[in-house]
């Protein structure tokens, strides 16, 4: 049989625990220098972001343009037009004597942006801060805004018309026509005729039509809730979105279709109605209810 050597003298054969780290002083250095980096450059990352964003605020009130006019006859003007080729328009009630008109732009965009004329009772306002300049600086601040502060009273005729941005009015006119190509229009008032239309965006009404009100949109939502008389028409239509209405009580004459979508129709239907009611959507649902 084999035979086994004995163990040299004086060697240790106790076996010896395993550690999960072995340290190395050649290495140790070498493992901890890139911990020590990553914490030195998002420390300067930090940095550099708060001392951007304060530099990016001063930049912002120092790259806008703005300014304030007011009409030159005080009262309420018989017909109120505002234009704007490429701004957000708002048109409120407040507490002055006469049409006052603050804008706000971004540079080069000056004092000849606006302009104001009145002739035979209609005062006509007409913002354009990109007229002359086919490059905007905009890069710090919100795009071009234009408010309309109204006195109190009611205008016999208003048209807000803007080509790219939202037109918001809170405020009662006989007439009252609110467009915009591309933005969002939301009307909170009364008027006897109120047309709300938009290429792009929702459409929103709320407050009081009694006469005819016409709402649409080639894309986008459709939301109407009208308190007070019936009105004597209403005409809902978008391409594609949603249509909701909610309607004095009363009876209507009801049309409603929709190419792709439900009709949930809760209205008083009476087709000997003066009051009529068309709702009309490719692509959505339409959902008429009573307030």
């Amino acid at each position: 049989p084999p035979t086994r050597s004995a163990p040299t003298k004086g060697t240790d054969m106790t076996p010896r625990p395993q550690t999960d780290f072995q340290t190395d002083p050649q290495h140790t250095d070498h493992r901890q220098r890139p911990h020590r980096r990553t914490t030195l450059v998002v420390g300067g990352i930090l940095a550099a972001a708060l001392v951007g964003s304060a530099t990016f605020s001063a930049l912002g009130a120092i790259n806008t343009v703005s300014g304030t006019k007011a009409a030159a006859a005080a009262g309420m003007p018989t017909s109120l037009v505002v234009k704007a080729d490429d701004a957000s328009v708002r048109i409120v009630r407040g507490t002055v004597d006469r049409p006052t008109f603050d804008y706000r732009a971004p540079w080069p965009a000056g004092a000849s942006a606006f302009t104001q004329t009145e002739q035979g009772g209609t005062l006509t306002a007409d913002f354009r801060p990109g007229v002359g300049w086919p490059l905007r600086v905009n890069l710090f601040g919100s795009g071009p805004e234009l408010t309309v502060t109204l006195p109190a009273g009611r205008t016999p005729r208003m048209l807000v018309q803007t080509g790219t941005g939202s037109a918001t009015v809170e405020a009662d006119a006989d007439q009252l026509q609110v467009s915009t190509g591309t933005g969002s229009v939301r009307v909170n008032g009364s008027a006897s005729t109120l047309m709300a239309m938009t290429g792009t965006g929702s459409v929103s009404v709320a407050g009081t039509v009694d006469g005819r009100l016409m709402a649409s949109t080639n894309t986008g939502s459709v939301r109407v809730h009208l308190d007070g008389p019936q009105p004597d028409a209403v005409d809902l239509r978008t391409g594609t979105g949603s249509i909701v209405a909610g309607l004095p009580a009363g009876g209507y004459a009801v049309r409603a279709t929709t190419g792709t979508g439900s009709v949930t129709d809760r209205l008083t239907h009476d087709d000997a109605s003066p009051h009529q009611v068309a709702a009309q959507t490719d692509t959505g649902s339409i959902t008429l209810s009573e307030r």
